[in-house]
This record gives structure tokens, sequence and C-alpha cells, in this order.
């Protein structure tokens, strides 16, 4: 009712305003007989003031094409009087500060507050704005290039050093936006305003980074527009097991499984005595280009010595390598070590090392053609596995006293200056078994060509080998603890 009431008012308002403009004269005056020539309405009152239409900023910005010099009161947010220009609306007014001293200025838009400073601290103009403190460097990021799988180059510019000197600059990244200098990925590239250019090292392949530039100075440090970019992907390659080694030079070479949606231009096997192993640094075996499966063949190498191996494949991403293998040139049959190369240890083998070589030596000829097991009735536990031969040989020789047996007759050998040979165990001797036209000197007249291990069936009786046949499935037998076997020392490596 209060509201039609008002509004009632105010339209008799605007007719006697365009009736006295109409009718008497431009002026129209509420409280006073003789407005003020300048004014087309001027109202006089000692007691009340003029209330002009109040709403929120939602309801002001809802507006429908405002006029310009249109003015409403905004009773939320920044509140006070607001009028429209023609193309924005703009607060008039000034804003309460927080504490003493603090400022306003204009940015071109908007008027904008400034905490109070500090004592006896400066006040600059920097990029547009006043700044307690001094102004800070304007730097930008250069362009991304030269992505590798592991690297990029990056760098910056400097427009506007600020207010003092720059006493750092440099790029910064991370696997987030908005990296920032407390990171430790970051390169330091000197002093100065000068442009510069930064090496981005040590990154992971298809991963993506955020990169910007920096600059510091007294006033503190700014950074330049953020980049993003993504690290190229290596291919996959995998390294053959060593095959043919002779003294002087083995066969490898591996498998490309992916190239990383780039062309390999290069591939192959990188070879050497440690480890570190790089196409840069290291002897290597160039075998084409291409995915899939290839062979590299090995020379040069030196007798009797540990060597490692990996594949290698090379895109435009940079290189990769595929695992490390040991690669020591022992050949089967070759004289090493007070006796015969009788077996290298492979990686499911008890003792094997993938950075150094071991193996199995046999003694040049047999130590016995006729000696008990011992002991029967009484078991040992002795195991068969490769590399448990010598715990065996020392299980027999401390609990069985018995003399000129064959565990005892290995045990107490010294022969071509070596004195740590002991009875194989059951697998030992089969690999004995397999390479015995490498060996040499393996009884296999037909007659008694049993040999001896250190492994035990039971209580009474051993497992032994007949070297007289080649197929491990169907030279297996036994025979009691004290039957007369051959026996052939054996001494690792």
């Amino acid at each position: 009712m209060a509201k039609n009431y008002c509004m009632k008012k105010l339209l008799i308002l605007i007719s006697l305003f365009f009736i006295s403009d109409f009718s008497f004269s431009q002026n129209v005056g509420i409280g006073t007989s003789f407005p003020h020539s300048s004014a087309a309405l001027e109202v006089k009152d000692n007691s009340k003031g003029i209330l002009i239409p109040r709403m929120t900023s939602v309801q002001r910005a809802a507006i429908s094409n405002p006029a310009e010099g249109l003015m409403v009161y905004q009773t939320d947010e920044t509140k006070g009087f607001w009028f429209f220009n023609g193309s924005n609306w703009f607060f008039q007014g000034l804003f309460n500060g927080s504490n003493p001293g603090d400022m306003m200025y204009w940015n071109g838009s908007n008027w904008v507050t400034i905490a109070a400073g500090q004592q006896n601290q400066g006040l600059f103009f920097c990029n547009g704005a006043p700044t307690w403190g001094g102004c800070k460097p304007v730097v930008s990021t250069a362009a991304v290039t030269s992505i590798t799988a592991s690297s990029a180059v990056s760098g910056g510019s400097i427009s506007d050093e600020g207010s003092s000197p720059i006493t750092a600059k440099g790029v910064v990244w991370g696997f987030e936006p908005s990296p920032a200098v407390d990171l430790p990925t970051k390169t330091v590239n000197g002093n100065g305003s000068s442009s510069f250019t930064s090496n981005v090292t040590s990154l992971n392949y298809g991963t993506t980074y955020y990169i910007r530039a920096y600059a510091t100075n007294n006033a503190g440090t700014s950074y330049g527009n953020e980049l993003s970019f993504q690290t190229l992907t290596l291919a996959s390659v995998t390294t053959n097991a060593a095959t043919s080694i002779t003294s002087t030079g083995a066969t490898s070479g591996g498998t490309i499984s992916s190239n990383g949606g780039n062309p390999v231009t290069e591939r192959g096997i990188v070879w050497g005595t440690t480890t570190n192993l790089t196409v840069e640094t290291s002897n290597k075996v160039v075998s084409g280009s291409g995915n899939g499966s290839f062979v590299s063949n090995i020379t040069g190498l030196t007798p009797f010595t540990n060597y490692y191996a990996k594949a290698y494949a090379t895109t435009v991403a940079g290189t990769a390598y595929g695992n490390t293998i040991s690669l020591g040139t022992f050949p089967i049959g070759a004289s090493y070590g007070g006796g015969i190369i009788a077996y290298v240890l492979q990686p499911w083998d008890i003792g094997y090392s993938s950075s150094v070589t071991h193996g199995l030596i046999a003694a040049p000829s047999n130590q016995s053609n006729g000696a008990p097991w011992g002991c029967t009735g009484t078991y040992y536990g002795t195991s068969n596995f490769i590399g448990t031969g010598n715990a065996n040989t020392q299980t027999i020789v401390t609990r069985c006293s018995t003399a000129g047996i064959g565990a005892r007759i290995c045990n107490d050998l010294v022969l071509n200056g070596y004195n740590d040979w002991y009875l194989p165990s059951y697998n030992e001797l089969i690999m004995l078994l397999i390479n015995k036209n490498a060996i040499g000197n393996m009884v296999t007249d037909g007659l008694v060509d049993v040999y001896m291990c250190s492994t035990e069936d039971n209580a009474v009786n051993v497992p032994t080998i007949n070297f007289a046949c080649d197929y491990p499935s169907i030279c297996q037998g036994q025979a009691g603890k004290g039957a007369l076997i051959r026996v052939r020392a054996v001494r690792s490596f």
C-alpha cells in the first residue's frame, strides 16, 4: 500500500514537471517557489533528503539497456552510488581503509586499495601501479625447443630489471603448474638484464612439464608466462642372452618392441668391462635400424675376462637401453683355474651374479676310478642343487670319518696350485655329463662308467650318473654307499 502511495506521488511529481515544463517554465521547485534557473528540478528541505532507487549488485547488473548517467544506490558488496557512463557501471565514492595509511589508485577501470606500507618504506610506480618496497623485474619465457626424452631448451628475456639490479635469473620447471624457485629443478643463468638460454636436463621421458622464466632483484622474484611441454618417449628394447661364447667373442642382440613413436635410426649392442655402458663411451656393435629383433656379433674380447653388454635403440628422442647382461669369456672346455671350465652359472643357479661370471672347473682327470661314498646307514640330507657341492662335501667329511671316501679325496686334493676342490652335487655332475666332450678324459669305456656325486638318496643309496650315455634322463642310476664309483673333483670360480 505504501509502495503504491509513493509511486502515485512520484507520478504526480513527474506530471507536474512536464506540465510546468510545457505550460509554465523549464524549472520545477519542491519546497521552493523559486527554483534555480540552471536546475530542471530543485528540492529544498531542512529535514529530509532524496532517496534514489536502492538495489543489490545483481539487480543493478540486470537493468536492461541502462541510460548514460543512470544512477542507483547499491546495498551489498561495494555499497554506495553507482552510475552508468554509457558503457560501464562505475562506483562513485571513497572506500574505507583497514589501517592508517591505506591508499587507493585507479587501475583504468576500478579503484584499487593499497595497504599501508612500513616505516621508511619507499613507494614505487611499477607497471602502472603504486608498489611498496620497489619494482620486481619484468621477464618473459622463451619458447621450449629441442625437446628430447630427457632434455629441452628454453630461457627468457627481461624487458625491465625493476628498481634494482637483477641478481639471479633462469627457468624453473615441475610436474604441476606455477613452479617456483624453491624447487630444485631450475637453472641459474647468472645475473643482469640480458636475455638468456637455459638447458633443461634430467627429465623423465613421456612426461608433461610446466616451465617459466624467473628473475630476482632486491624487491623479490617475478616470473614470466608459463609454458608446458611433453618430453618424447624412448624406444623399448630388451637384451638377448649371450650365446656362442668363446675366449674372444660372443653373440647377443636385442628386441625392440616399441619405437616410442619415432623411427629407430640405429640399434645394436654396447659392451665393456663396467656396467656404465653408453653409446658415447663404450664399445658398440651397430646392427642396423628399425624395429624388431636383431643379432650382434661381439669380437675382440680378452680371454677369461668379465664383460657386460646391453642392447640399445636410438631415435630422435634419444637412446634407450635394454637390460645389462654379464658376458664372461669363459668358454666351456677352456683350461682355466687349475682345470677345465665345465659350466657357467645361470641366473637360476645358487651363487649366480649378474656382475661377475661364476661357474665350475673340473679337474683334468679322475681322482679315483673306484671309491666308496662312505658311512652306510647314516643320512646327512645333502642337496642336489648347483652351487651346493662344496657345502655337501664339508658336511660329509665332517661327519663321516672313513678314509678314502669320494668326498674326502676331493676335499684333500691339491692340484695345479688349488686346494679348494670338492665332490660335485648331483646337478653339478649332470653339467659335467652334458659338457663331457669339451671337458675331456671322462671315462666312457663301457665298463664302470658311473661317477659319484655328493648328493644322497637315503641312508643307504646315492644317485649316480653313467657317462657312457648322452642324455641325463636315461643316464641316472643308483648305487649303495659302499659301492666303488669313479670320482672327478670340481672347484668354483
